[in-house]
């Protein structure tokens, strides 16, 4: 597998290690998004993105739900345009009832799956483990 670093849309890749948006678009077997929500990344994989995507990729969403347009990634899935979505994340979590991701439910090419990650064990005991230093810290300085 090639491993694609995406730049940031709209950017001059800052060097060899990353891949124009678009060319990764264009590019890729399976994109997998991790990046935060915010302005520049709100419904970055949209109805314009999708239609970049030459190769009708699986789609990884493990970021924030609001990155992808629920209808237009819905339209997608429906049209054949992309091979399948994957998704632990929804534009609201809960999801509501009129996402029209809802409506993949069953569809074979589709796994959404809870967003709980943090949740196993071995997760949790790091969590733990890490909050406790913090706290001890805060006392320490503070006593």
């Amino acid at each position: 597998m090639t491993v694609l670093w995406a730049e940031h849309q709209g950017q001059t890749p800052r060097n060899e290690d990353y891949t124009a948006f678009d060319e990764v678009l264009a590019r890729s077997d399976v994109i997998s998004l991790h990046c935060p929500l915010n302005e520049d990344t709100k419904h970055l994989i949209n109805k314009d993105t999708l239609a970049k995507m030459q190769k009708q990729p699986l789609i990884v969403n493990v970021a924030r739900g609001g990155i992808v347009d629920s209808q237009a990634l819905t339209n997608a899935v429906n049209n054949e345009q992309i091979l399948g979505y994957a998704s632990d994340v929804f534009e609201a979590e809960p999801i509501t009832e009129d996402d029209p991701l809802l409506s993949l439910k069953d569809h074979p090419r589709i796994i959404f799956s809870p967003h709980n990650a943090w949740g196993s064990e071995s997760a949790q005991l790091t969590l733990w483990r890490i909050l406790s230093k913090q706290v001890s810290a805060f006392i320490d300085k503070t006593a």
